[in-house]
């Protein structure tokens, strides 16, 4: 600091300077960087993994389905005084031969994706499994109380 001091009070010709400090969050970012790729390896944890090692089911077991509900907004706001930023995750990954259906919720309403490669299931099939799950997913919230052979029409 001194050094700039020095250097500015040459450059201008003054012996009178201002200088003020200011405090970055840089100490903060970092800590909260090391912390993250400390446990980074843990955000996601591959299905084959879980099965193999987690699990009694044969290593390879395949699934024709697989529902994944995640209990947390996916995208998070952080403010630092006036400064707005975000954190967003979006993984990517492959859904070999199996459906998935994931739901996420959002502030006012429950966001429903599908992921299938196209010779597991057609845009109309999805489509129309799309609509019986978001009247299913409407009947349940309406009438919670009620046995479910009754809400299905079983």
């Amino acid at each position: 600091m001194a050094s700039v001091a020095a250097a500015l009070s040459k450059a201008h010709y003054s012996q009178s300077l201002v200088l003020g400090q200011t405090v970055n969050a840089r100490n903060l970012l970092y800590y909260v960087r090391d912390q993250k790729a400390q446990t980074a390896r843990y955000d996601s944890v591959e299905l084959r993994d879980i099965v193999e090692k987690s699990t009694e089911w044969a290593s390879g077991t395949q699934f024709g389905y697989i529902y994944q509900h995640q209990n947390i907004e996916n995208n998070i706001n952080l403010s630092v005084g006036t400064v707005e930023s975000g954190m967003g995750g979006e993984n990517e990954f492959d859904p070999l031969d199996t459906l998935w259906i994931i739901s996420i919720p959002e502030k006012q309403h429950l966001q429903l994706r599908v992921y299938v490669r196209s010779h597991v299931a057609s845009e109309g099939q999805i489509s129309s499994l799309l609509e019986d799950l978001c009247q299913m997913i409407e009947n349940f919230s309406a009438s919670p109380d009620q046995p479910l052979c009754s809400l299905i029409g079983a």
